[in-house]
């Protein structure tokens, strides 16, 4: 929540010339003083921000579902129509543009989704850095950063791309060698 104009002028002035604060004032200048990193913001506590931190991670997590769900309908939709035109006498060409294309959306879903791992990771971390003390609940149940790093590239959002990726670009070759 920002502070109003008129509380801003308030904190400035009780600052820039240390007037005598009321005591119900103190909590407010307190929390004020506090987050001055963060600009003119009353800051949350642990918990609150443990939670904003969460609903972060829950909104990467809900986009990374649904760029993983586009994309296996997009290859679905693709395969399809590369299975529907094998009998023709011009698979290898439309087998090269469904590669292309194949290829391209899965190139593009893993890159989305990487990033989506490192926002996640980021949050977490950013978490741990402000409140290393915190002994509430985990803000993520397991980070990518805490598996081993053989474990870190067989996770669905990095294989199924690859593994498409790998799939567009062995079509057209096998195609090529059956025809």
């Amino acid at each position: 929540m920002h502070l109003t104009p008129k509380a801003r002028a308030f904190f400035s002035l009780a600052i820039s010339e240390q007037t005598l604060l009321l005591p119900s004032h103190h909590w407010l200048l307190a929390q004020v003083t506090r987050t001055l990193a963060f600009g003119w913001r009353i800051l949350m506590n642990e918990d609150e921000y443990a939670d904003r931190i969460r609903r972060i991670i829950q909104n990467e997590n809900t986009l990374e579902n649904n760029r993983l769900q586009w994309m296996l309908v997009i290859q679905g939709f693709l395969l399809t129509g590369l299975g529907a035109s094998i009998k023709s006498d011009i698979i290898v060409n439309i087998s090269i543009i469904f590669a292309i294309i194949g290829f391209v959306t899965s190139l593009s879903t893993f890159s989305h989704l990487i990033h989506s791992r490192m926002a996640m990771h980021k949050a977490s971390t950013e978490f741990k850095k402000k409140f290393p003390n915190y002994q509430g609940p985990k803000v993520i149940g397991l980070d990518v950063g805490e598996l081993k790093w053989y474990f870190r590239f067989i996770v669905p959002p990095y294989v199924l791309p690859v593994l498409f990726m790998v799939t567009w670009v062995a079509v057209p070759m096998c195609l090529k060698v059956w025809r």
